[in-house]
């Protein structure tokens, strides 16, 4: 063969191969187009020179021209590490997170996709370094399977944590037996002191119910018989401390195979025990129902002969009336059938009526007593006093008025009112007439008590005419303080008791009172004292002096008055920004039963002591009402 045929031979062969290459070439294209996986060609300076309509697609873009400034080596999400594995000419694979509304935001380039995707990249280099290939797969939704797989996989491990704290806190006893040997598998802490404290047992793995009760033949039973069945229940009394418990059995599968058998146990002998006392309440509600239905045949006997009219009645109609209320009214309870009970009521008062029994139908608050007046048959006027309840029967509210004819109690009533103004009116002369009689009996008295002292002054030497005069002005200041007692007890009966507030040192009240009443103190041979445990700047109060030092005046007179040996003490202090001052001695006291009167006027205490003391029984009557009157406590 010369050397042209050798040559045309040859370049039939490069033809063949020229376009072997370039079928290849178009399937490689067609392959690049057509394929579902995103494809990208990135030159060796890292630039994108193209992709596949795929990898348009999961972009949301229309023309490569969009992302033509993207650069692979300047993407800020691939690590620096695989960049250089990359330009190294290793294969890299990683996770590409795109965030398609910042990509939006931002106006990185125009796309129609929104939300954040994760693809799965890997880029393989292109031999010779002529550049790299890269391949793109959508993995969120799998990835969103995974992240939902883990969150569920967390609460099931979570849930039975919490199963497991359950069964581990409760009382309850709970195990597992295998169902072939039944020995126990598993069991809760309640199981194990259970066994420890009642028969002194520790309880293991793999222990059977003859360790634990001589009746293990019987539980053998009741595993069988679980198997068999798939679920048993029983109440078992313990061979050991006084319970009874509620057994469930339950057969435990998987897969459709039988591999253990679980117990649950409950203590019930509460319930046991409550069981029987509602038997036996129940046996005695019986006998008390028969005692009830024979009470309410007696209820109505007594309803009916009742002195009170008794009506009941709905919205719509009387339902009952006894014979007392047929009585007061005039009419037949065939006269009350079918009626309202404001038919029987004065015009002028109906809707007074009605109201009242809105309140009571509301559940309001209000007065039991309802004032009306009803009309007899013959027309009478009948002052009654109604007392209206209501009860609840199938949803409808019954009233239940109990009616009392007050006419002759009203008419008694304004008799009562017109003597009792004809007493007060009396009260006024007799108050008014002991206050000038009192004035007109003070002036002669001071008189006296002027006059015998002046006596007094004049004899002296001569005795016995010094202790008449003496005794004159002793009686005379008693009478005198009598006199401004009784002047008192009008003044207060009148309302007629001025106060006269400015601020003052109570020390200087106590100083006085003490030094006045001092004498005749030593003279019974009793010991005044007085004390405080403040300072005297902190006794500075706002209130009438006269009559406090009137209300100390009293209270020490009393106390010398009645005690006999001992002490009297004077005692002040501040609690709660309030002054307190307490009188205390050794005398014969106060019971609680006379408590209760020596307030009121001209009471005092029928005692021996008393009589031998005198007085006139006012004393603590005006202490009361000054204090009363000055916003005080006693």
């Amino acid at each position: 063969m010369n050397s042209l045929e050798q040559l045309q031979k040859k370049y039939k062969e490069l033809e063949l191969e020229i376009n072997r290459l370039k079928d290849i070439n178009r399937t490689l294209n067609q392959t690049f187009v057509n394929s579902q996986v995103a494809l990208e060609i990135f030159d060796s300076s890292g630039k994108l020179i193209d992709c596949n309509p795929a990898c348009l697609e999961i972009f949301g873009i229309k023309d490569i021209s969009q992302i033509k400034d993207y650069n692979l080596f300047t993407d800020y999400r691939i690590e620096t590490q695989k960049l250089e594995k990359i330009k190294k000419g290793e294969v890299v694979r990683y996770e590409l997170i795109f965030d398609f509304d910042k990509i939006n935001q931002y106006n990185i380039y125009k796309t129609k996709k929104t939300g954040v995707y994760i693809f799965d990249c890997s880029i393989i280099p292109i031999s010779k370094k002529n550049g790299y290939l890269v391949f793109l797969i959508d993995i969120t939704k799998p990835k969103e399977i995974e992240r939902n797989l883990h969150i569920t996989n967390s609460i099931y491990k979570e849930k039975e944590e919490i199963l497991r704290s359950i069964i581990e806190s409760t009382n309850d006893l709970i195990w597992t037996v295998d169902p072939i040997e039944f020995k126990i598998q598993s069991f809760n802490s309640a199981v194990y002191n259970y066994f420890l404290k009642e028969i002194n047992v520790t309880v293991q793995i793999g222990d059977t119910a003859d360790k634990f009760t001589p009746k293990h033949k019987k539980w053998t039973g009741y595993y069988k018989k679980t198997i068999e069945q798939g679920h048993i229940e029983f109440v078992y009394k313990m061979t050991k401390g006084d319970y009874t418990m509620f057994y469930s059995l339950n057969a435990m599968y998987k897969d459709g195979e039988l591999f253990g058998i679980s117990v649950f146990g409950k203590d019930i002998t509460e319930q046991t025990e409550l069981k029987k006392e509602i038997f036996e309440k129940n046996k005695l509600l019986k006998e008390k129902n028969k005692i009830l239905i024979k009470n309410e045949k007696l209820f109505r006997r007594l309803v009916e002969s009742s002195i009170i009219g008794i009506m009941i009645f709905d919205s719509q109609n009387i339902l009952f009336v006894n014979k007392n209320l047929c009585k007061i009214a005039g009419f037949s309870k065939k006269e009350f059938e079918n009626k309202l009970p404001h038919d029987f009521v004065h015009p002028d008062d109906r809707e007074h009526f009605i109201s009242e029994l809105e309140i009571r139908k509301r559940g309001e608050n209000f007065n039991d007593d309802i004032y009306l007046r009803g009309i007899s048959k013959r027309g009478n006027i009948i002052d009654m006093l109604v007392l209206c309840s209501t009860i609840i029967i199938d949803d409808q509210i019954i009233y239940i008025a109990n009616i009392i004819d007050i006419s002759k109690r009203k008419q008694e009533t304004m008799e009562l009112f017109i003597a009792k103004e004809k007493a007060e009116a009396s009260d006024k002369l007799i108050v008014s007439f002991l206050r000038n009689i009192s004035h007109e009996i003070k002036t002669p008295l001071n008189a006296i008590n002027g006059f015998s002292q002046l006596i007094v002054d004049s004899v002296k030497g001569n005795e016995d005419l010094e202790e008449y005069s003496n005794l004159i002005t002793e009686n005379s200041k008693q009478l005198i303080e009598i006199v401004n007692d009784v002047i008192d007890v009008s003044n207060i009966y009148s309302d007629d008791f001025s106060l006269d507030f400015n601020e003052f040192n109570c020390s200087e009240i106590i100083y006085e009172i003490k030094s006045l009443y001092q004498k005749l103190a030593n003279e019974k041979g009793l010991i005044l004292t007085s004390r405080t445990d403040i300072s005297s700047e902190d006794l500075i109060i706002n209130s009438d002096k006269q009559k406090i030092k009137k209300i100390l005046s009293h209270l020490i007179s009393n106390s010398i008055k009645f005690t006999k040996t001992g002490e009297i003490n004077l005692y002040t202090t501040i609690k709660d920004k309030k002054l307190i001052i307490t009188v205390s001695d050794t005398g014969i006291g106060i019971s609680e039963e006379n408590l209760k009167i020596i307030f009121e006027p001209f009471r005092q205490i029928d005692s021996g002591v008393n009589r031998m003391q005198g007085g006139n029984g006012v004393g603590l009557f005006i202490v009361k009402s000054i204090i009363d009157l000055l916003k005080g406590s006693f």
